[in-house]
């Protein structure tokens, strides 16, 4: 029957009386329909000709059906429709308003992947955004939350055109409850329910069973383990709650917060949450049970967090801790944690190590009674009566690169060459430079030069033996307790004008590490050739950020300087420089910044000067996200000492990456190059994509390349290479 009929019938009941068939013709007409729809027999009117029960009278209470009371054999499930592809769904037009809200939308999403019908990286695909994108969105919580993401309208419309065609995402909760019901013995069997209560783990009695996988291996094991026939997230959820044990165990675990863990993205992003410790017990026994062998991502982890991961850092606490394992920067994610509050959260900024403890490498003499000594994959050259008390293995104190060293006693030694001032204090800026044809990087000290760190090291050989603490105090950074500093080279001619306040806490900071420090992680053999790299030319500028934030974001708005009128130095009681409108518009706030400062645009800061010449102010609106912030290299004649040789009041704002303030993410690095292209933006010169054995089979061949990529287009030397992957 036609909706058009039904609308008749609906909208004039007294000509639905008039024209009514006999009773209960309707009824089996509509039963016959259904019943050859099953069996996919082609009619025109619903239901076969030569199907008499169309034309039975309909039963009525007062004629129940035969055998009504026995108990009927569990019908054979319908096998699973085939999900339409986006080009099926391509001619099909939905005009309707959207009514449905962030959560509901979300809730479809995760009714989908729980059901095993679609994968995330193949709904991404079919709704045309970006995995990034789609979990931005996924980690939100709450009716109007994540209305910012291409995720929410573009799956939206996607799951109307699903009805349009008649497909239902099957509903594993609700075919769990009937295959519950309609099991043969009658009796309801725990369906999904896995008893692990028969083996024990050491430690579980006080929940100090030790962890050995990372937050995202946990949410995918969660993932899979919901894809199993039967299982439930409540039964799940009771299943992890059951391995808490002591006195302080939660009183319940609720899928609300198996939700939000889920939701997170992180190695460490859930680390305290009941449901990471509790799910791993769980998963931890289910392998033994099964007699399923560890895999090799449990042995690294097991080799690497010896005691167990830490599951008091989610990776909020700003606190002197542990970092990961170099060895394990590929399986943790480091760079910008997620965090499991709906709040507005400030990011944790990347912070180069100054100085650190290294280990002796390799030592080799060379021409005019000098000696090259190797930490790391970092050269010292030195005197030779000097470095002859440095030997292989031996712990040492390594200071980098651009390291500012004050003039205190305890540096009595280096006093008649400091000369450097930086922030108002004489000390010395260590650089590198060439000696007898060999690259210099930095500066070594004797480990016992430096009692503080000798007595923390010597305190947890103690307490965790002698292989445990070394591994740990590689990973420290001692800049902050001997006083270092990161010199910063006086970067502009033209003094910057009109700070209004310090970089958002929203924004984050860009930062690279030195591939001599990380080199065993880029070269790692196992993931040497499968892993992607952008890779850029690293010019020779300064950091700037060009952001715009939607009027309508309040939350994040309060993470931004409060835009008030500039004050006039030598009239401190006028109405000073008003908002100028390329700072505030109808639709956004834009801002312009440094490396740690924002900026008014008072017609003399060269970085909001750069930002109009380049065009950046204006094109800013065409990118189509609410919260971003551009990020790139202020680079020109009067930056850096105009290293790139640009020509006399030249200077470009010149980008690298696009930070999403809402998701707490970097775009792609195509889709910003893409973007770039179209509107015209000034893009650092991309070398290529591919893994970095491209450009050298290690760490040497890769630093040889970069000496040897010639000069820029104003002539200037290329300064190195930047690896994004």
């Amino acid at each position: 029957m036609s909706d058009n009929r039904r609308g008749v019938l609906r909208d004039n009941p007294e000509a639905a009386r008039t024209n009514a068939p006999p009773s209960g013709y309707l009824e089996n007409i509509l039963n016959a329909a259904a019943a050859a729809d099953k069996e996919n027999v082609p009619t025109g009117t619903g239901f076969s000709p030569t199907d008499k029960a169309a034309f039975a009278p309909a039963a009525t209470p007062s004629q129940p059906a035969p055998n009504s009371r026995k108990r009927k054999a569990p019908a054979t499930p319908p096998a699973p429709q085939r999900l339409p592809t986006s080009d099926e769904l391509e001619d099909i037009v939905i005009d309707a308003p959207m009514r449905e809200n962030c959560d509901q939308v979300r809730r479809k999403i995760n009714r989908a992947l729980d059901a095993g019908i679609i994968t995330k990286t193949g709904l991404a695909g079919e709704i045309g955004v970006s995995v990034k994108s789609l979990n931005g969105f996924l980690r939100e919580h709450g009716a109007f939350k994540g209305q910012g993401y291409s995720s929410y309208p573009a799956a939206w419309e996607y799951f109307k055109k699903l009805d349009a065609v008649g497909y239902k995402i099957p509903n594993k909760t609700a075919a769990a409850k009937k295959q519950k019901t309609d099991s043969a013995d009658g009796a309801e069997a725990d369906i999904g329910k896995v008893d692990v209560s028969d083996i024990h783990l050491e430690g579980e009695e006080t929940d100090e069973v030790p962890v050995y996988d990372t937050c995202d291996e946990i949410r995918r094991k969660i993932d899979a383990y919901l894809r199993r026939p039967g299982v439930t997230q409540a039964q799940f959820c009771r299943d992890i709650h059951a391995q808490h044990q002591s006195a302080k165990r939660p009183a319940n675990i609720h899928t609300s917060q198996l939700a939000r863990f889920r939701g997170m993205k992180g190695a460490r992003a859930g680390a305290t949450s009941s449901v990471f410790y509790g799910a791993y017990v769980f998963f931890e026994k289910l392998r033994i049970k099964e007699k399923k062998p560890m895999t090799q991502h449990r042995k690294d982890m097991e080799e690497a967090w010896p005691n167990g991961f830490d599951r008091t850092d989610d990776g909020r606490i700003a606190a002197l801790r542990t970092p990961s394992p170099r060895k394990l920067l590929d399986i943790m994610d480091n760079v910008t944690p997620a965090t499991s509050s709906n709040a507005v959260q400030p990011i944790q900024h990347y912070k180069r190590t100054l100085v650190g403890v290294r280990k002796v490498t390799a030592k080799k003499k060379i021409e005019d009674h000098r000696t090259v000594v190797t930490v790391d994959n970092w050269t010292v050259v030195g005197l030779t009566a000097h470095m002859k008390r440095y030997k292989v293995d031996d712990l040492v104190v390594y200071m980098e690169i651009d390291s500012f060293i004050p003039k205190t006693n305890r540096f009595f030694e280096l006093w008649p060459r400091m000369t450097d001032v930086f922030d108002g204090e004489q000390g010395l800026r260590v650089r590198s430079h060439v000696v007898a044809g060999t690259w210099s990087q930095g500066m070594i000290f004797p480990l016992e030069q430096f009692p503080e760190i000798t007595v923390y090291y010597h305190n947890r050989v103690v307490k965790v033996g002698q292989e445990n603490a070394t591994t740990e105090i590689l990973k420290y950074s001692f800049a902050d307790h001997l006083g270092i500093k990161k010199w910063e080279y006086p970067t502009h001619e033209r003094p910057v004008t009109g700070i209004i306040g310090e970089l958002s806490a929203l924004i984050h900071k860009p930062g690279n590490w030195r591939i001599q420090d990380i080199g065993n992680v880029v070269f790692n053999p196992r993931t040497v050739n499968t892993r992607t790299y952008q890779v850029t030319e690293k010019l020779d500028g300064v950091s700037m950020h060009v952001y715009k934030v939607s009027n309508s974001s309040k939350d994040l708005l309060d993470f931004f300087p409060a835009l008030r009128p500039l004050p006039i130095a030598d009239k401190p009681d006028g109405d000073g420089i008003p908002i100028p409108p390329t700072m505030q518009t109808e639709r956004c706030r834009v801002g312009v910044c440094n490396h740690s400062h924002e900026f008014f645009d008072d017609g003399k800061n060269i970085y909001w000067e750069t930002a109009k010449t380049s065009g950046i102010i204006d094109k800013i609106h065409q990118i189509p996200f609410r919260n971003i912030a551009i990020q790139g290299e202020l680079v020109g004649s009067h930056i850096q000492g105009n290293t790139m040789r640009y020509p006399e009041g030249k200077h470009e704002f010149v980008v690298f990456g696009i930070w999403d303030i809402g998701a707490k993410e970097y775009l792609a690095f195509k889709t910003v190059e893409l973007l770039c292209k179209t509107l015209g933006i000034a893009h650092v010169p991309v070398l290529g994509y591919g893994p970095v054995t491209k450009y050298g089979k290690n760490v040497k061949e890769l630093l040889a390349y970069a000496d040897n990529l010639g000069t820029g287009k104003y002539g200037g030397l290329r300064r190195g290479l930047d690896l994004q992957g």
